[in-house]
């Protein structure tokens, strides 16, 4: 068998989103989008978002922070 090098135009340039939790540090990557706006869409149907509370502010938390976040609220609103 002789080894060829994959063929160039098989080949798929693809822009990559990386988003990180300021919480947790966990990485969401998005592709198959072309601008950050799309991406945040995209992060946005898989849980990730900014928040706001009486004491903090986050920009960026991933679905497992944003839940601990709200839970710790609704047991300090107890």
């Amino acid at each position: 068998m002789k080894l060829l090098n994959v063929e160039p135009t098989e080949v798929e340039a693809l822009t990559v989103f990386a988003i990180n939790c300021f919480m947790c540090a966990d990485t969401h990557y998005v592709s198959r989008v072309s601008t950050v706006g799309d991406a945040v869409d995209e992060a946005a149907k898989a849980g990730w978002y900014g928040y706001e509370t009486e004491g903090e502010v986050c920009s960026t938390a991933c679905p497992k922070c944003i839940k601990e976040v709200q839970e710790n609220e609704a047991e300090q609103n107890k």
